[in-house]
């Protein structure tokens, strides 16, 4: 053999090896692209929350369920996220409104939001499980939560719990 024998079998090689590399460069290129635009398309994603999903519908159902009374959403608040319906006498001035049955509440906490479990919180009673004066304690810790099912997505079932809530003030 001689030299230009194994230059033009080099040259071959580097050619196709050149080729190939382009090639493969080209498609990771192409692939960063698409790595872009779905990074891109996941920031852009609206994530629900559990209480416009969760919360919001069955404010809904209490509107419709107490028509004498404006629904309010307060929440979420402490370190259970709890969030409150608080449904007001309509008309009241702020002064009197927490006086005298004029308001009604309750209350929601998130349970395993990846099965979208909701709970309800029960004051009725007071568990003792947490220690008084303790972050637990003011964060209403010791009022236990169960987790809602069909049945409770009823007004007369909400109507009842709500009564039975109010009669522990």
């Amino acid at each position: 053999m001689n030299l230009s024998e194994f230059q033009s079998e080099y040259v071959a090689a580097y050619s196709s090896y050149k080729a190939e590399s382009d090639r493969l460069e080209a498609k990771i290129e192409e692939r960063e692209a698409q790595i872009e635009r779905l990074k891109a398309r996941r920031e852009s994603l609206a994530c629900p929350t559990w209480i416009d999903a969760l919360v919001k519908p069955i404010a809904d159902l209490l509107a419709a369920e107490y028509p004498d009374r404006d629904c309010a959403m307060l929440g979420p608040h402490g370190i259970c996220a709890r969030v409150s319906l608080h449904l007001y006498r309509k008309g009241l001035s702020d002064t009197v409104r927490f006086q005298d049955g004029n308001y009604l509440s309750i209350t929601f906490e998130p349970g395993d939001l990846g099965m979208g479990e909701l709970r309800l919180v029960d004051y009725t009673q007071h568990t003792r499980a947490v220690a008084p004066n303790t972050i637990g304690e003011v964060n209403g810790m010791n009022h236990p939560s169960i987790p809602m099912t069909d049945e409770m997505m009823d007004g007369a079932w909400l109507r009842a719990w709500i009564e039975k809530q109010a009669e522990r003030e």
